[in-house]
């Protein structure tokens, strides 16, 4: 990697003045935006020395930022040894990069191990958190791991590979067609298992961008109601209904506060939905390796705000199920109290069986990971 001093100062520059929780990549723009003598050659090889830290920073528990930052380099394919010992040498460290390719990774991270002492049990979850379902992405050889970007074909209703139907990757410089969306593996493999019948009213009460309902609408059956809390989203999620020729009803509902009612055109209050999709505000932890600035910077004190939150949701949607309904809770999280402890809670504190529980592990279809368990209303 060729001017790597110059790339490593700003670099270090752009991660002495992030704000987290802004999203790395807004904070990444702006600052290009205002110092525009950076050609795209230059940007993208000081972003890759970010998310490098990012991904790596935290194996190094009690080095600085700019020591984690000059470490973390060392993971990225293409840099000269002999520039990178210049650097540390100007920095004020002892360290000697014996070349800057290593057999494998075990090599480096052996080598690594010279330098400082090495934290490869938590590399970028704490383990004390995560589900045990999702232990192997947290390990020290997942640390490059990178999600590929999925998408969905509404125009396929037939799947291959094992695939869900219509699901395929999105390389780079494809474009989606008119009836394509992008939509993750671990998303698709999701709406497989959601089942709807013919004429089923069926209700996603945090519809969001409506990526799950526009995947269970390709089927052609079941009547569609979609609620969130934020008006301006319903709006976009209705004209993206629209966009793919589908129908549904739309209505503001906030599933945290109990003395809500549906507000959907043409339902009362005493209205009943067949299937009910709780797709729920959470950490996000499973789709971190497309924002790793969340591994250092997360605080892990708020899952247990998430965990109130989803609990809610469940018990202020639930009056509204048939008995005989079906609740779907849904994650895209990793963190056992936002999933195993939520889906006893829900055991505990309901009227219902389990159906069926399902955790994607995404690391090797290389996609994102997600939870979901299902229950039946008695």
């Amino acid at each position: 990697m060729k001017y790597l001093r110059s790339r490593y100062f700003v670099a270090l520059e752009l991660l002495r003045n992030y704000n987290y929780p802004k999203p790395f990549h807004l904070e990444a723009k702006a600052f290009f935006k205002g110092n525009n003598k950076y050609g795209s050659k230059d940007r993208k090889a000081i972003l890759e020395i970010c998310y490098a830290y990012f991904r790596k920073g935290n194996l190094f528990p009690t080095l600085q930022l700019e020591e984690s930052l000059l470490l973390s380099i060392t993971f990225l394919p293409l840099f000269d040894a002999e520039d990178w010992n210049k650097l540390a040498a100007e920095l004020g460290y002892n360290w000697i990069l014996p070349d800057s390719t290593f057999e494998d990774q075990e090599s480096l991270i052996n080598w690594l191990s010279t330098c400082t002492s090495l934290d490869t049990q938590g590399v970028l979850y704490r383990n004390e958190a995560l589900l045990a379902d999702f232990n192997s992405i947290n390990t020290i050889s997942s640390i490059g791991f990178r999600p590929k970007v999925w998408a969905k074909n509404h125009k396929l209703n037939d799947g291959q590979d094992g695939l869900p139907p219509g699901c395929f990757i999105l390389e780079e410089g494809d474009l989606p067609g008119d009836f394509e969306q992008i939509q993750d593996l671990a998303s698709q493999s999701i709406c497989s298992k959601i089942e709807v019948l013919e004429n089923q009213n069926v209700w996603d009460v945090c519809s969001g961008a409506v990526g799950k309902s526009l995947n269970l609408l390709q089927r052609g059956i079941g009547n569609f109601y979609l609620s969130d809390i934020r008006e301006q989203i319903l709006n976009n999620a209705s004209q993206r209904i629209r966009q793919f020729g589908y129908k549904a009803s739309f209505g503001t509902f906030d599933a945290q506060k109990t003395d809500n009612l549906l507000n959907f055109k043409g339902v009362g209050k005493d209205f009943k939905f067949d299937v009910i999709i709780a797709d729920v505000p959470c950490s996000g932890s499973g789709t971190w390796f497309r924002t790793p600035e969340h591994f250092a910077n997360f605080d892990y004190n708020s899952i247990e705000d998430y965990k109130n939150r989803q609990k809610q949701i469940a018990v202020n949607s639930w009056p509204y199920l048939k008995s005989g309904g079906l609740f779907y809770y849904i994650t895209c999280s990793v963190f056992k109290a936002e999933n195993s402890e939520v889906k006893s809670f829900i055991m505990n504190t309901l009227d219902c069986e389990l159906k069926e529980e399902f955790s994607f592990n995404g690391l090797i279809p290389k996609s994102d990971s997600m939870y979901m368990c299902c229950v039946v209303k008695n």
